[in-house]
């Protein structure tokens, strides 16, 4: 018997470059081509292989890099795809416009490979022996690759122009640079409006992230609250974080290029506002608190999170609740401040509730003029956009001498050096728009009404939130020092405050953990000759405290 002879195996690759497209024909089309020549000519087509870049360009070669086109070229060098496979598509534009060198080398790398390719428009066929000379091929292939080049780069220069004059429009006059807006905001005859609705949830959004909230208790209070989705997805950490960072609430649009990169300054006023320029800062600020200070948020909301440090060796202080045991079998539980976890000096520990009544109580007693005093600070925000104005100018002025006269590696440096400046200057606007938002003496003020309201709280979770979020605001370090004899435990307590040069220090005593009646109250007005975070005069305090503990003893 004769052996059966197999048909050669195929491959159809689609593609095509934008995702409106696929509301077209082009993948209909070229799906059935491949399909109908297989069975004109006798080649089983392969499915196993997903050769589809739908809404890939293949100008810049994407396709071939990181596209499914890429998994066909890697799987003729594993030799899952063999010699003698076919490779159909519908025109050498499908796998380049790159032009002759880049798509010419493509090309020509599947054909030695031995892989046929075909092209359906017009029906072609080239071979390993296409590219060994131009009657063969190889010319029709380069023009086919070098038109296909040039109609991608007049096409991307006439979209790059109308791009160009939809931004120049939207600036200058106010028109719409495309339909696709923030989920609160609606296109209603020609204009930009609010969605009302939708508005308010974005405003609440923006005030429970001012008030301690992270985005993960922010999605778990839409949910509880049954509060709809803005868009089709669902409310999500990832979510929240974009409506908090973007600046379309504040109505500022930022156009981009094809690449992603910004193109020219925002456009102000573009979107219709949800939020003001203090909600959005005050919202910035607390999520920046929160990032240098993390802290958990679940039932029991830790207010000194981030903040307590222990004196000298500057271990963390955190939250932790533990049984301790009682007569007759049964046990407490209680919750601590604990350094246990910090793997750092020794492990101290304090009562939790105790501690935060004493604490709180004695902020509240602060007069804030004696901390801050009572002169008005110079508009920070506005000295610092001088300087950057003064920054962008000299940038402009380096490009154009650039532009003008050449590069040269000293304008580079120069230019490099007032970038770096640019970015420390934006980050210092940025921290003074947070600050401006909310001055350090108002927010010590909120602190201590916060302070007092606690006990009374009928929800003391959403007050400690906020207590935690102005805390953070108002206290730069709190420093704490704790010696223990038998039951007796002194602790010294440190508090450096935001914007002033002053320190508070205050003793706080406890017997089984109960307060001490008779404590020196001395501490409260030591003034600024000693600084617990000072390995030194944190080990001279803790000598004074074992002599103050001893005498308590006695």
């Amino acid at each position: 018997m004769k052996p059966v002879k197999s048909e050669p195996i195929a491959y159809s690759y689609v593609r095509f470059s934008t995702p409106s497209q696929r509301e077209g024909d082009s993948l209909r089309r070229q799906t059935e081509q491949a399909v109908a020549y297989c069975a004109r000519n006798n080649l089983t087509l392969d499915t196993s292989l997903t050769l589809k870049d739908l809404g890939v360009s293949a100008f810049r070669g994407a396709n071939a890099a990181v596209g499914n086109f890429r998994t066909f070229l890697d799987a003729i060098k594993s030799g899952r795809v063999c010699a003698g496979s076919v490779l159909i598509v519908e025109g050498f534009d499908r796998i380049s416009r790159q032009g002759i060198d880049e798509g010419y080398d493509l090309v020509k790398s599947i054909l030695k490979a031995g892989v046929t390719i075909v092209t359906l428009f017009p029906e072609r066929k080239f071979d390993r022996d296409a590219t060994k000379s131009l009657s063969k091929g190889a010319l029709e292939i380069q023009l086919i690759l070098e038109r296909a080049a040039e109609e991608s780069e007049r096409k991307s220069d006439r979209v790059g122009a109308a791009w160009s004059n939809k931004r120049k429009r939207a600036r200058e006059s106010g028109h719409i640079l495309t339909k696709k807006v923030p989920a609160w905001v609606q296109c209603q005859n020609g204009k930009l409006v609010l969605n009302s609705s939708k508005a308010a949830v974005v405003k609440n959004v923006f005030a429970l992230a001012a008030a301690g909230h992270g985005h993960s208790l922010i999605v778990q209070k839409m949910i509880a609250d049954k509060v709809p989705p803005l868009s089709a997805r669902p409310w999500s950490r990832a979510y929240v974080g974009k409506i908090l960072r973007d600046r379309h609430a504040l109505g500022e649009l930022q156009p981009r290029t094809r690449d992603g990169k910004p193109d020219g300054l925002p456009i102000i006023d573009y979107y219709p506002r949800a939020v003001s320029d203090t909600e959005f800062h005050l919202a910035r600020a607390g999520a920046s608190e929160r990032k240098k200070m993390p802290g958990r948020s679940g039932k029991n909301v830790n207010i000194f999170a981030g903040l307590l440090k222990q004196a000298g060796c500057r271990a963390s202080f955190y939250y932790s609740a533990v049984n301790r045991p009682l007569a007759g079998g049964k046990s407490n539980r209680v919750a601590l401040l604990s350094t246990a976890e910090s793997n750092q000096g020794n492990g101290v520990s304090v009562r939790y509730d105790l501690f935060e009544r004493d604490v709180l109580n004695h902020l509240r007693e602060i007069d804030r003029h004696e901390v801050f005093g009572n002169s008005v600070e110079h508009d920070e925000v506005d000295t610092l956009r001088g300087e950057l104005a003064v920054v962008e100018e000299s940038i402009r002025k380096i490009v154009t001498e650039m532009d003008e006269q050449g590069e040269s590696p000293t304008l580079f440096k120069r230019l490099r050096e007032k970038e770096a400046t640019q970015r420390k200057l934006n980050k210092q606007v940025a921290e003074a728009r947070q600050n401006a938002a909310k001055p350090v003496d108002q927010a010590f003020g909120e602190m201590q009404t916060l302070a007092g309201a606690i006990a009374d709280a009928r929800d003391p979770t959403e007050v400690r939130l906020k207590l935690r979020s102005v805390l953070r605001h108002v206290v730069e370090d709190m420093t704490l020092l704790v010696v223990t004899r038998a039951t007796l435990r002194v602790c010294a307590l440190q508090v450096c405050f935001r914007g002033s040069n002053l320190r508070r220090h205050y003793l706080l005593g406890y017997n089984r953990q109960q307060p001490l009646p008779a404590v020196s109250q001395s501490w409260a007005h030591a003034g600024n000759d000693v600084d617990l975070r000072n390995p030194t005069d944190a080990a001279d305090c803790e000598q004074l405290l074992v002599k103050h503990i001893t005498g308590l003893r006695e």
